[in-house]
């Protein structure tokens, strides 16, 4: 069984695949959408997803009866230590804690950001890059996406969620200026896939710090509460960025 103390890393490592498919999917996209037209393209995706994730889903094997996650004596690892919860709370206990809204308003805002400029990647790629170097641009993004989640979770383990959130935001500020002010070269290049790589952050950081302060008997619908938060801001800053644009 994985210890609780990895659980930063564990998380990055499952959802480093969501982050490296945009790659895959447009190169197979773009084949099938052009030899069978979008429809019959769709239907090939969706028959494609049901028999993987069906098979794959039967190598799933849930712990045995009565286990309970092992947790190291206090200062084991020399890690440093992080909010471990007394109980598991509810959903509704959760929504009582100020923990819980600063994490909301935190996630707007950072996953909102890597919206916002997925959003515009279409514009950005025909200004900055030229329409020929749009699949580059989006395996840099991907490339970025996919390792930042796992390197997140590798050192929110060691150094703990708030540290590794400041460290994140604060170089995904830095790759946003780089690629508005700086112009064309190598270093512009670099902060696209810096920008994914602090953008897929997030979805090791945020999942991990919900358990730190939640529990895991209710992750399930603690974390989709918080994950609420996604949307909003995949939702608000794009409008709030095209209205600044125009």
């Amino acid at each position: 069984m994985v210890s609780p103390q990895r659980t930063g890393l564990i998380a990055g490592l499952v959802v480093s695949g969501f982050g490296l498919a945009s790659v895959y999917h447009l190169a197979t996209g773009k084949f099938l959408i052009g030899r069978f037209g979008i429809q019959t393209s769709m239907v090939i995706f969706g028959v494609a997803f049901l028999i993987v994730v069906s098979i794959l889903s039967q190598l799933l094997v849930n712990p045995p009866a009565g286990y309970k996650p092992w947790v190291p004596a206090s200062g084991a690892g020399g890690r440093r230590s992080r909010p471990r919860p007394k109980v598991d709370y509810s959903w509704s206990e959760m929504m009582k804690t100020p923990q819980f809204y600063l994490l909301w308003i935190m996630y707007v805002f950072a996953a909102g950001a890597g919206l916002m400029i997925i959003s515009k990647l279409a514009k950005i790629v025909q200004v900055q890059a030229g329409i020929q170097a749009g699949f580059w641009f989006v395996a840099l993004l991907a490339i970025g996406n996919a390792s930042g989640r796992i390197v997140a979770g590798f050192f929110s383990d060691k150094i703990g969620r708030t540290v590794t959130c400041f460290r994140y935001s604060s170089s995904k500020r830095c790759s946003c200026l780089a690629a508005v002010r700086v112009g064309p070269s190598p270093l512009r290049d670099s902060s696209r896939s810096c920008f994914g790589f602090n953008y897929g952050a997030n979805l090791s950081l945020f999942p991990s710090a919900t358990k730190d302060y939640f529990g895991l008997k209710n992750f399930g619908v603690n974390y989709g509460l918080v994950f609420t938060a996604w949307g909003v801001g995949g939702l608000v800053l794009p409008i709030v960025s095209g209205r600044c644009m125009t």
